[in-house]
């Protein structure tokens, strides 16, 4: 399972670099006999139980190179079938009558196709090819995935029989005595002992650097990363968590130079040298389980990823521990299995004692997970999704650790592992990609100089959802996907899917999204040049360069959509009848939005309403501060923002105060006593609006008699003033000053008088008398 994930890279760095050096290559002809051989071989083997699973692999990755080799077949030579079919349009269609055509023009029309044929015909054959080996492909995917479903439930004899136990104890002492003998054997060999002679000093080199790095590397990095942790310069965690790798690094490459050394000294046989091939990717995992649980459960820096207790972060060091011991033992032992092809019933029963103690650890993680959750969890409120998920997996994996011995007893050993181990090695990927992505926040932190962890940042959250996604095939791979399904997976994303009689593939995505970036960043180049640099030097008010620069960026973005769509090759003109009958729908869904659209279009052109412009719309009233393509914003007077749709400062009534300047006129209301002479108050009015600064004198200040009201004579004072923001502060300093002139002048403002006319006041009198002295007896 370890192993897979390397295999998976590989495979895609090839896929990679092979589909890009075949698309260099030009399209040679094919051997269409050969490729008949395999197909007829595929398809008789598909058909067929006999063959092994191996065969079908090999089979599989020949079939995968000739669809590879089709695959640029079958797309070569497209410009040229574009040019001969354009050629033979231009000749016109084929006339009713031949007679009626120059044999010049048959001739030429004859070679064309003759041409056209030619060419087309190997497209066509490795069109058709390539479908057959996607087919066969498939089939023989669907025969090992079958093989892999009825394997999880084949079942074994029971491995708890005492008689299994004898026979696999001794198969498997057996196994390494026959080991044990044959590399006595070879040491005691001529040739052993002669290439030992001849190559003592790299080996003892080499063994050297084994003690040291096993025995010691591991404590120093050890070391090394606490005293890093403990000091508090900058970026002391991300360096601490880098020098803690070499606990795993240091001791690993210690084992790979014993096994180097056993290679070069020649003193393993050929039994020994299974054990040795897997002894490496045994020793990784134990090194790795040690080192992950230390990580989890007790971190030098503060910030373990489980807060438990110390008691309980011991227990979870421990099952840690333990199953990469185990999961190593269990490497070895399948190593002698399949190298001495034991039988499945001994197979099962040397695994059985295995699978209990894998289950026994994914049970005590499951708890310690439960605990953390129940930690981190403040009762009465909603647990956090981190937390939901963290509780799910602690009771699934409580689940597993149950049923698994259960189906092992029983003799589903294969079921067993297929969940037990899956289980264990899913929680620590989880926890791994946990402790990435802590790396990555401090990284970022350690770049930015935010203190803390930067859990809050975009670009922290995005690359955390790239390493998910990353892991992803990791984890099918840990629950039994094969390589060969992932690589199928990859070929079939980047072939990508039909859209109409386009495809569109991560290549045609990539190039639409580089060629959009491209054009929004000039166009907005050209925005920002403008704005600072063009337009200021220019008599274009602010609100005209509004315009401009609006106008230019929406049209930037519509040309750099058609372009970036015609650099990608998307012919979008199959798609034109059912465009059009979505546009239908979409236009009676979406019509105020698209009629705001055109409102905001027609306000950028016409300009009855500029950014700084006092509105009145509606029941609002303020300050226009922006006008997008849907909507403008206004800043009323109260310090409100309030969102209008364009159409409706479109089609709607609009008051513009301050459309063709900042000019307006102020009338202030006033009323006087009955018998005031009203040329006196009408010239006094004037004297005290001329007096004011803000008040224009030209066009001259106007006075008028409105009406005789029930209490005073009213009059209305009407004048210019500069700037029309300030007719609120005008009119009340009119307000002050008259009250102050006609205080000086004697003249009454009236206020409301009522008169009250009592009917029969001797009765009332009567009544109020009676109440003071009481009822008569």
């Amino acid at each position: 399972m370890i192993m897979r994930a390397f295999q998976l890279f590989a495979l895609l760095v090839l896929f990679g670099v092979g589909g890009a050096f075949a698309q260099t290559e030009t399209a040679t002809r094919v051997d269409f006999a050969a490729w008949e051989k395999i197909a007829a071989r595929a398809e008789a083997s598909v058909k067929s139980d006999a063959v092994s699973d191996a065969a079908f692999e090999t089979l599989r990755q020949e079939l995968v190179v000739w669809r590879g080799l089709f695959g640029v077949t079958k797309d070569s030579n497209a410009e040229r079938i574009a040019t001969l079919k354009q050629q033979i349009s231009a000749l016109g269609p084929i006339p009713e009558d031949p007679a009626s055509e120059s044999a010049e023009i048959i001739a030429r029309r004859a070679e064309l196709s003759e041409q056209m044929n030619e060419i087309e015909t190997p497209v066509v054959r490795s069109t058709e090819a390539y479908s057959q080996a996607g087919g066969l492909i498939n089939e023989i995917d669907q025969v090992l995935r079958d093989r892999q479903t009825n394997a999880l439930f084949e079942r074994s004899k029971l491995p708890i029989n005492p008689f299994l136990w004898a026979t696999a104890i001794g198969e498997l002492g057996q196994s390494i005595w026959s080991i044990g003998s044959d590399t006595q054997q070879t040491l005691t060999s001529d040739t052993a002992t002669a290439k030992t002679n001849q190559n003592w000093p790299q080996i003892a080199m080499l063994l050297v650097v084994f003690l040291l790095l096993v025995l010691g590397g591991r404590n120093w990095a050890i070391r090394l990363a606490d005293r890093i942790y403990a000091m508090t310069f900058r970026g002391s965690r991300t360096l601490g968590f880098v020098v803690s790798l070499a606990q795993v690094l240091l001791p690993y490459l210690g084992f790979l130079a014993l096994v180097k050394a056993v290679d070069v000294a020649g003193v393993i046989g050929v039994h020994g040298q299974v054990l040795v091939d897997v002894f490496p990717t045994a020793a990784l995992c134990v090194l790795v389980s040690l080192w992950l649980g230390k990580r989890i459960f007790t971190s030098s820096d503060g910030h373990a990823i489980f807060e438990v207790s110390a008691e309980q972060s011991r227990k979870g060091r421990i099952a840690i521990a333990v199953f990469g011991s185990v999961f190593a033992i269990r490497v070895l032992i399948a190593a002698i299995v399949d190298a001495d092809k034991f039988s499945v019933d001994i197979a099962n029963t040397l695994y059985l004692p295995l699978t209990l103690i894998s289950a026994f650890c994914l049970w005590r993680l499951s708890k310690i997970l439960r605990v953390h959750v129940r930690l981190n969890s403040e009762e009465g409120e909603q647990q956090r999704p981190l937390n939901r998920i963290l509780s799910v997996l602690g009771r699934a994996g409580g689940i597993i650790a149950l049923v698994s011995p259960i189906l092992a007893v029983l003799g589903y050993s294969n079921a067993a592992e297929a969940i037990v181990y899956p289980s264990l090695l899913t929680l620590g990927l989880l926890a791994f990609i946990s402790l990435v992505q802590r790396l990555v926040d401090d990284i970022y932190a350690l770049i930015t100089g935010k203190s803390g962890r930067a859990e809050q940042g975009l670009l922290p959250v995005i690359i955390h959802f790239v390493i998910v996604i990353i892991s992803l095939p990791v984890l099918a791979l840990i629950w039994g996907a094969r390589v060969d399904s992932l690589t199928e997976l990859w070929t079939s994303f980047q072939n990508g899917f039909a859209l109409g009689d386009t495809r569109i593939s991560p290549t045609i995505f990539l190039t639409l999204i580089v060629v959009f970036l491209f054009g929004y960043f000039i166009t907005r180049l050209i925005q920002g040049t403008l704005r600072m640099s063009v337009l200021p030097k220019t008599k274009i008010d602010s609100g005209g360069q509004n315009a401009i620069i609006s106008g230019l960026g929406y049209l930037g973005i519509f040309a750099s959509v058609i372009f970036a769509v015609s650099s990608a090759g998307i012919d979008l003109s199959s798609l034109a009848i059912v465009a059009g009958a979505l546009s239908v729908g979409i236009g009676f869904g979406l019509q105020n939005i698209v009629s705001n659209f055109v409102s905001g279009i027609i306000l950028l052109i016409e300009r009855p309403v500029a950014e700084g412009d006092w509105i009145e719309v509606g029941q609002y009233m303020g300050i226009v501060r922006s006008i997008s393509v849907r909507s403008s914003r206004i800043e009323t007077f109260d310090k409100t923002e309030v969102i209008v749709p364009n159409s409706d400062l479109i089609s709607g009534t609009v008051v513009n105060w301050t459309r063709n300047s900042l000019m307006g006129r102020v009338t202030v209301p006033v009323g006087v006593a009955y018998g005031t002479d009203t040329r006196k108050v009408e010239k006094l009015l004037i004297e005290i609006a001329a007096d004011h600064p803000m008040v224009l004198v030209d066009p001259p200040i106007r006075v008028f008699l409105q009406n005789f009201g029930a209490d005073s004579v009213n009059f209305d004072l009407k004048a210019l003033i500069r700037d029309v923001y300030y007719v609120a502060i005008v009119k009340s300093d009119l307000n002050h000053e008259i009250i102050k002139r006609f205080a000086e002048e004697d003249i009454a403002i009236p206020f409301p008088q009522r008169d009250l006319w009592l009917r029969n006041p001797e009765d009332l009198a009567a009544a109020l008398s009676n109440q003071k002295t009481g009822p008569k007896e």
